[in-house]
């Protein structure tokens, strides 16, 4: 890497500087910030200044011609626009074929990105246990990444500043974007930081296999507390007892709303006498269904009542699980 003093290079009068041909490109805009912060000593045009016009090739190269900014004694320093432009002049560009404009003087200040994103993390932390709810303890949020953490923080270097965090109306769960305000005496912008965010809450996890229908006692169940990554309707632990499972459950699966029904009581009856439902023997993996069975009593779901199978006018004793079905655990020889 180049490591040029421009300082004395200015003060060098009389000398003709040998340069590096080129090819001729059009004219580079080169707008410099007026502050930045770096976390190494390698700066380059490119993070001082925002590069636009030109080739694609042009810009890189700029964009990637080192700067000396450190003094004697190895501390970041001022950056003046004059140095600026005369490291493009070592680098073999002419004062035509490049336009400065933006600050005079960027302050240059080190970077302390991990003691930020420990702070901007904090800060989500909390906020996150304030607007939803939540017990600080129960919440763990990591940034993703560094670029945006630089971006923000060498806006706000050196300056007394204030920040926000803007959450949507839904709790983030999981890999998610997360939006924060940053004010400063000179600057207010937004950033979007990429975050994983990770929950910890009590669900219900089925102690054993539970069959479609089956009304849920406290023996059929387990609560326990579990890290989650992503969003879904966990069932309320302290509500699952006394519902009816819709589909089968199988053993340590987590319980969501989807999989339980309300419980039958105070529930006006959902299959009346004489309904013609359909009936579904379970054996093993596989379902063998029956068609028009005849209900001879009226049930609620999670009701075991009596059917009649029109075809061999055999009777079994089903449990109900919606408006049209019940389900039997009975040898199929009935069913003929």
């Amino acid at each position: 890497m180049i490591q040029v003093n421009y300082r004395c290079l200015m003060w060098v009068t009389g000398f003709s500087i040998a340069l590096i041909a080129v090819p001729a490109f059009g004219q580079v805009t080169i707008t410099i910030k007026d502050r930045v912060a770096v976390d190494h000593t390698g700066v380059t045009i490119g993070e001082v200044a925002t590069i636009s016009g030109g080739t694609t090739n042009q810009q890189n190269f700029i964009a990637g011609l080192d700067l000396d900014v450190l003094d004697a004694d190895g501390r970041y320093q001022y950056l003046t626009r004059r140095e600026i432009e005369m490291r493009l002049l070592v680098a073999g560009y002419g004062r035509r074929e490049f336009h400065l404009t933006g600050a005079r003087v960027v302050d240059i200040r080190k970077a302390n990105t991990s003691d930020f994103r420990k702070r901007l993390e904090s800060l989500i932390h909390r906020e996150l246990a304030r607007q939803f709810g939540l017990e600080s303890k129960n919440i763990s949020i990591r940034i993703v990444g560094d670029e945006k953490l630089r971006s923000a923080e060498s806006r706000i270097v050196g300056t007394d500043y204030s920040a926000t965090v803007l959450f949507d109306s839904q709790l983030p769960v999981g890999k998610t974007g997360i939006q924060v305000e940053f004010t400063s005496p000179r600057d207010r912008f937004f950033e979007d930081f990429e975050a994983h965010v990770i929950l910890s809450t009590e669900v219900a996890v089925a102690a054993g296999n539970v069959t479609r229908g089956t009304v849920i006692d406290a023996s059929k169940i387990r609560v326990i507390r579990r890290p989650i990554v992503r969003k879904a309707d966990f069932a309320d632990p302290r509500n699952v007892v006394g519902r009816v499972a819709k589909v089968d459950i199988l053993s340590n699966d987590v319980l969501l709303t989807s999989y339980l029904t309300e419980t039958n009581q105070n529930r006006t009856t959902v299959i009346q006498r004489n309904d013609l439902i359909d009936v579904i023997v379970q054996l093993g993996g596989t379902e063998v269904r029956l068609k028009n069975a005849r209900a001879m009593k009226a049930g609620n779901i999670g009701d075991t009542i009596t059917v009649l199978n029109t075809r061999s006018h055999n009777q079994l004793s089903a449990k109900v699980v919606s408006r049209t079905e019940a389900v039997v655990s009975q040898d199929p020889r009935n069913l003929r």
